[in-house]
């Protein structure tokens, strides 16, 4: 257990968080990507009322 003792660096302690909460680190993820789909839609809509 001698590897508990190094300090742990910032990448590996957020794995373990993600390991740890995945409901969290999800959900988060999910938000991310239905705002970008909503902006694509904006977008999409803007560009067909544009050719019309």
């Amino acid at each position: 257990m001698a590897i508990n003792r190094k300090p742990i660096p910032k990448r590996s302690l957020l794995s373990t968080a993600a390991i740890r909460h995945p409901t969290q680190t999800l959900s988060g993820l999910e938000k991310r990507l239905a705002a970008t789909d909503s902006n694509r839609a904006k977008a999409e809509n803007h560009s067909q009322t544009g050719t019309q």
